[in-house]
C-alpha cells in the first residue's frame, strides 16, 4: 500500500513539474510574441495608440487566453471559467495586494476610478448573469453571451480610442523600448512565440487535468488556483516592474484592463469555439464551488477594490493587507471539502 502512495505521490509531483515546466514556455512564448507583434507595428507605421489598445493590454492576458482555448479543445471548460474568475481575483487581491503592501500608497487616477472600474464592476455583474440565468438549469455560458461579451470588448475598445487618444498615447510611449531590431529576427521570434504559446499552454493544461483527476479536484477549483494563479505571473511581473519605476497608476491600470479583457476576451473567444460548461466531470452537475463561491467573490473583490479606492482615492498598506488576507483565505477554502 505505501509503495502504491509513493509510486501516486511521485507521478504527482512529475505531473507539478511539468505543468511549471509548460507555464514557463507558455508565458516567454507571449513576451516573443508580443515583442515581435510591437516590432511589426511600427516597422509598418501602425499607430501607437492601437498597439497599447490591442498587444500591451492583451499580452498579459495571452496565457490566459491560450490555456483557455486549449482547456475548451479538451471539453474541459470549466478550466476556462475558473482561470478567468480565479485570474482576475488574483490580479486585484494578490497582485494589487502586493503592490500597495510594498510602496505603502497607490493614488488612483480618477478617470481609472470613474470609466475602466465601473466598467470592469457591469461586465463582472454581467458575467454572473450568463453564469445563472438564461439557460434553465445548465449553467453555462453559449455562444450568443460570448458573442455579446466580445463585442462589448469591441466597442470598449472603440470608446478608447475615439475619446481617450491623449491618455493611451502617453501611456504607450513610456511603456517600453522597441527590443527588436531587424526585420527577419522578428518573424522568427513571431513564430517561436506562436510555438511556444502553443505547447505551452498544451503542456499546462495536460498536466493540470491529470492533477485535477487524480487528486480529485474539480476543473472550476483547478482552474480558479493553481491555472489562474500560474497565468496570472505576466501581470504580477509587469506590476513590480512599474514599482521599481515608480509608476504606481501603471500597475492600477493594467490590472483593471486585464481583468476587463479577461472577460469579455478571454472568455468571449472561448465561448465562441464552445459552450462553457460549468460543470463538474465526475457527475457532470454543477460545480458547487464554482458557482457559489469563486464566481460572487469575482464580484465581491471587484466592488472591494472600487470602495478602497473611493477611501481618499488612495491604496494604502493596510488596504493592500486585507486584499492578500482576502486572497489567502480564498485559497485555502477552495481546497476545504
Amino acid at each position: 500500500m505505501e509503495t502504491i502512495i509513493n509510486v501516486a505521490n511521485i507521478h504527482i509531483i512529475l505531473n507539478f513539474t511539468l505543468f511549471i515546466i509548460g507555464v514557463a514556455i507558455l508565458i516567454k512564448g507571449s513576451d516573443f510574441f508580443v515583442d515581435s507583434a510591437v516590432y511589426f507595428a511600427r516597422k509598418f507605421h501602425i499607430s501607437e495608440i492601437i498597439i497599447g489598445l490591442t498587444l500591451v493590454s492583451i499580452g498579459t492576458s495571452l496565457p490566459e487566453l491560450a490555456a483557455n482555448i486549449n482547456s475548451a479543445l479538451k471539453s474541459r471548460s470549466a478550466i476556462a471559467i475558473g482561470n478567468v474568475t480565479g485570474s482576475n481575483i488574483t490580479n486585484i487581491a494578490l497582485v494589487i495586494g502586493i503592490s500597495a503592501l510594498i510602496i505603502g500608497k497607490i493614488n488612483v487616477p480618477k478617470k481609472l476610478l470613474k470609466r475602466d472600474m465601473f466598467f470592469l464592476l457591469g461586465v463582472t455583474m454581467l458575467l454572473l448573469i450568463f453564469s445563472y440565468f438564461f439557460d434553465g438549469n445548465n449553467f453555462r455560458i453559449n455562444r450568443i453571451e460570448a458573442l455579446i461579451m466580445f463585442i462589448l470588448l469591441l466597442l470598449y475598445i472603440f470608446y478608447l480610442f475615439k475619446f481617450n487618444k491623449e491618455d493611451i498615447s502617453h501611456e504607450v510611449c513610456e511603456h517600453e523600448e522597441l527590443k527588436i531590431k531587424s526585420l527577419k529576427f522578428a518573424i522568427l521570434i513571431l513564430f517561436g512565440g506562436i510555438l511556444c504559446i502553443f505547447f505551452g499552454s498544451e503542456i499546462m493544461i495536460s498536466n493540470a487535468i491529470v492533477i485535477a483527476d487524480k487528486l480529485n479536484i474539480s476543473d472550476g477549483v483547478i482552474g480558479a488556483t493553481i491555472v489562474a494563479l500560474s497565468t496570472s505571473i505576466p501581470e504580477l511581473s509587469v506590476t513590480i516592474i512599474a514599482i521599481f519605476k515608480k509608476k504606481s497608476d501603471l500597475s492600477l491600470g493594467n490590472v483593471v484592463g486585464s481583468n476587463i479583457f479577461n472577460i469579455l476576451g478571454v472568455l468571449g473567444i472561448t465561448g465562441l469555439i464552445t459552450n462553457i460548461n460549468i460543470t463538474t466531470v465526475s457527475n457532470g452537475g454543477p460545480d458547487i464551488k464554482m458557482l457559489y463561491w469563486t464566481l460572487p467573490i469575482t464580484l465581491i473583490i471587484a466592488v472591494l477594490l472600487f470602495i478602497f479606492m473611493l477611501i481618499k482615492m488612495q491604496l494604502t498598506r493596510v488596504k493592500g493587507i486585507i486584499l492578500l488576507l482576502f486572497y489567502i483565505g480564498f485559497i485555502i477554502f477552495n481546497f476545504v471539502k
